[in-house]
């Protein structure tokens, strides 16, 4: 079961998540607030054919990239107004990204106006239960709105969820029908705070939610009298003046070291990750690590340690785009289908879809990660 901890770590309000007692993921909200998830009435200012894109001001002098590839069946021409979400928030020097294909998350389902296929998330691994939440679905679907069954739903009662596709439905098209009538730039949704995302994520295998900031405790009292009543129980505010929340649960010692390029491994060995332009490299060392085993044994133990914590590094740092780690070498074939097992195994585990792509001539597992958020080695 988890914790959820919401507080205030080296000036920036941060949601982590514990779990076996070691925290899993970092969310940190930068200085800029983010965007992400807002739904304006944008203007369609330039439309780059060669390119298939169209720039959309979204709020006064501030454009997005709005991808013609991802949205084939909309013509759109200069002038032109329409709803759009923030998708990814600007990085150095690219325009925010913005999409028509407007979402609304639920803690089981997503109701979509874009996409307007019915699909289960590749999480839930059951045949008999893909089908179940696929056929349910299916019969709530219309031709103007598309559903995911998220990973959460996995089990739940046909009534729950068709109740919350119901209320996303309603809050969906709410939206739609005022985005005809209002003037470009204006919020028609405005996104919920980072830490609320995270506890509708993880709220079911949650056993509690602790925070010290007024505000917090207030937003997520009344976000899971909405959502979930069942789980008020699970609200702590924390106001022990003696010792600070961040350091009851070491917040600002776990940032320091997702910081650092070092980790060290409890078996002695340490990894090293070193973010580039392009990539992410993790290389693996058998460090001060010692044992009498067979040096085949010792080396395959190192690397299943590294693949474990390769795992939660990228959770934790929140590192996206395309990593390679560097694992120690290894003669046996069956000690590198067990590792890849572990690897996969562990990377299963993240929230955001990772993929182990395939492992290259030189021995390199390569993986790549969504980017969702901004990596926390940006915001601190």
């Amino acid at each position: 079961m988890k914790t959820i901890v919401i507080t205030m770590c080296r000036g920036k309000r941060t949601a982590a998540v514990f779990e076996d007692g070691l925290c899993r993921m970092l969310v940190p909200e930068p200085e800029e607030e983010t965007l992400v998830g807002n739904i304006y009435t944008g203007r369609v200012t330039h439309i780059l054919h060669n390119i298939d894109a169209a720039f959309i001001e979204f709020l006064p002098g501030k454009n997005g990239y709005y991808s013609l590839k991802d949205h084939p069946l909309l013509k759109l021409r200069e002038g032109d107004e329409i709803a759009v979400q923030v998708a990814r928030d600007a990085v150095k020097t690219k325009e925010p990204v913005l999409t028509s294909n407007l979402s609304f998350a639920g803690r089981y389902t997503v109701v979509t106006t874009g996409n307007r296929r019915v699909s289960v998330s590749s999480k839930i691994r059951s045949a008999d239960e893909r089908n179940r939440l696929k056929e349910l679905l299916s019969g709530c679907a219309g031709e103007d709105f598309g559903l995911i069954a998220r990973t959460g739903a996995e089990n739940v009662p046909s009534e729950d969820i068709l109740k919350e596709v119901s209320a996303l439905r309603e809050k969906a098209e709410d939206i739609l029908a005022r985005a005809g009538s209002r003037k470009p730039h204006t919020l028609l949704y405005s996104a919920e705070p980072g830490y609320v995302r995270i506890i509708r994520d993880h709220l079911r295998d949650t056993e509690r939610i602790v925070t010290d900031l007024p505000e917090c405790r207030d937003t997520v009292r009344q976000f899971l009298m909405s959502e979930a009543p069942e789980c008020l129980s699970l609200l702590t505010f924390y106001s022990d003046d003696s010792c600070s929340l961040d350091r009851v649960y070491r917040i600002d010692r776990t940032v320091g070291e997702a910081l650092d390029r070092k980790v060290w491994l409890k078996s002695g060995g340490y990894l090293v990750i070193e973010p580039t332009e392009a990539l992410t490299v993790i290389d693996v060392n058998s460090g001060k690590y010692s044992d009498r085993k067979s040096p085949d044994d010792t080396v395959l133990k190192i690397n299943l340690e590294a693949a474990r914590e390769s795992a939660r590094q990228l959770t934790l740092r929140n590192i996206s785009g395309m990593i390679l780690i560097d694992f120690i070498n290894m003669r046996r074939q069956e000690d590198t289908v067990r590792l890849l097992e572990e690897l996969q195994a562990e990377l299963r585990k993240d929230p955001v879809k990772t993929v182990l792509v395939d492992v290259t001539a030189l021995g390199l597992a390569e993986i790549t990660r969504k980017k969702i958020r901004r990596p926390i080695s940006e915001i601190f």
